[in-house]
């Protein structure tokens, strides 16, 4: 048997591969060419493009950060080749946006609009037919060439979107401005009121200082300066700003707001302020105001208890020869916390003067108020009544005599506003007031009295009295207030007149002392 060596077997191995293959199953590799046919694809030229217009940004808080272009574009066969495209612009004059890069060729541009914030539309291109098209001398949709070596600018005309006008007015289509074009206004409008709470009395008609700090889309912040009015008011407030700040300050309080862009809405009203301890009237003393000069009348002291009550008032006048002297005091009773008797002594000879007591219903309110003066008794039931605002009635009894009164009072913002006291014999007193927006001391005393003249917690400023039957001597007319840093009067000036001629009389100044 013939013997094959090893590398004859190896040879013949190789034949057999080689033989077991085909011409078709050889893979040819294609020459360079478009999908191996052989042919390069055209070069496309490309050239930049872009647009300046006639936007007037004067007056408006518009800059790069928060205004931009937003285009669409097609070719000659009437192809989309930009759709809503964003475009950037550079300001202010003249407005010129970014460059888009297209084909050289002819285009036309079918819609231009200028965005602020990146939601509303400001500024739009009318089309042709439109309501607005006449406002503008092309109208969309223009035509463009893109050609090489050129600057490819096109000017366009824009018109400013007022509020309330819809798109189909320019010929756009329902919706395409913003959320159907809510508002071309850049501010939107917050509503803030100031509320102060001074011990258990609600100040929510006060002015107060406003500061407010915005933020953009970048975290650059901006700070401005204002004010509040007494009650609700409509702040304006840039709407591209992404948070705002409100800070509230007021009789040396401090409040502050803060909310995200996706958090405020100009419905909401947004109350600001604070509380505090209510300041302890001290001391007053009244001046009579004689050719210029203050001559002392009469002083008036106030203690309290540890726990803050009024335990009991003295009262010093002048006597002939100028000297003070202490004529009276008043002495605080309390029961369930509350003032059950005030006694009135005289303190030349001790006698008691007059003693007055009060009851109250479940909430705390005076119901009725028991008062023996020197021997003359006096009875008032009180009625209370909430309508369209509040309104007191209180009717005296007088035990011995015939007459009787009634007393109504109307208040309006924590304040008396207009009162009328009528007796059963036809006398007569209409009184009208106006108050400040600052503190009455009195209203934090808790010092009920026969008439419950302590209630307002405002200051009168100015009050209008009509009588019939009987009159005072004298009448105050206006009060001209200094107040200190916490909304405190720290003197009034209070000018009288004759009730009966409507003549001045005189002028008195009372300083308060806390």
């Amino acid at each position: 048997m013939r013997t094959i060596t090893k590398p004859t077997r190896i040879i013949l191995s190789l034949l057999f591969l080689l033989s077991a293959c085909s011409k078709d199953d050889i893979i040819k590799i294609p020459p360079p060419g478009n999908g191996g046919e052989g042919t390069p694809p055209p070069v496309v030229e490309k050239a930049s493009v872009h647009f300046i217009t006639n936007a007037d940004l004067s007056g408006q808080p518009y800059h790069t950060s928060n205004l931009r272009a937003v285009v669409t574009i097609v070719n000659e066969k009437g192809e989309e080749v930009a759709k809503d495209k964003i475009l950037s612009l550079s300001l202010p004059n003249p407005v010129k946006t970014g460059s888009i890069e297209l084909p050289i060729g002819n285009y036309r541009l079918t819609s231009f609009r200028m965005e602020y914030g990146s939601v509303y539309t400001h500024f739009v291109t009318p089309v042709t037919g439109s309501a607005k098209a006449s406002l503008v001398q092309h109208p969309l949709a223009l035509n463009f060439k893109v050609e090489r070596n050129s600057n490819n600018e096109t000017a366009v005309e824009v018109v400013k979107v007022q509020a309330s006008e819809t798109p189909q007015q320019y010929g756009y289509p329902s919706g395409a401005f913003d959320h159907g074009q809510e508002d071309a206004n850049p501010y939107m409008k917050v509503k803030l009121r100031a509320i102060m709470q001074i011990g258990d009395v609600i100040y929510d008609s006060i002015p107060a200082a406003l500061t407010i700090t915005t933020w953009n889309n970048k975290g650059e912040m901006t700070t401005t300066y204002s004010h509040l009015n007494a009650g609700m008011n409509e702040v304006q407030v840039l709407k591209a700003a992404t948070k705002y700040k409100f800070l509230v300050s007021k009789w040396g309080t401090n409040d502050e707001m803060t909310l995200d862009r996706n958090n405020i809405d100009n419905v909401t009203v947004y109350t600001l302020g604070g509380s505090k301890a209510a300041k302890k009237l001290r001391s007053e003393r009244v001046y009579k105001q004689v050719n210029g000069a203050d001559v002392p009348e009469s002083k008036t002291d106030y203690f309290y208890e540890a726990a803050g009550k009024l335990s009991r008032i003295d009262y010093w006048l002048k006597k002939k020869d100028n000297s003070s002297y202490l004529a009276m005091t008043d002495d605080f009773e309390y029961s369930n916390g509350r003032v059950s008797r005030i006694v009135r002594t005289n303190k030349e000879d001790r006698s008691v003067m007059t003693i007055t007591s009060f009851s109250y219903d479940n909430v705390g309110k005076v119901t009725g108020i028991s008062q023996n003066d020197n021997g003359v008794q006096t009875n008032a039931s009180i009625e209370y009544f909430y309508y369209a605002r509040k309104e007191v009635n209180i009717h005296y009894t007088y035990p011995g005599q015939s007459n009787d009164m009634n007393y109504h009072m109307s208040f309006r913002g924590g304040n008396m506003t207009e009162s009328s006291a009528v007796t059963s014999n036809n006398n007569t007193e209409l009184g009208r007031y106006d108050y400040d927006v600052n503190i009455n001391p009195y209203v934090h005393m808790d010092w009920p009295n026969l008439f419950l003249s302590n209630s307002n917690k405002n200051n009168v400023t100015t009050q209008y009295k009509e009588y019939h039957g009987s009159y005072p001597t004298a009448d105050p007319y206006s009060f001209n207030y200094t107040y200190d840093a916490d909304g405190y009067p720290t003197q009034v000036v209070k000018h009288f007149k004759s009730p009966i001629t409507g003549n001045y009389l005189f002028s008195t100044k009372t300083v308060f002392v806390y």
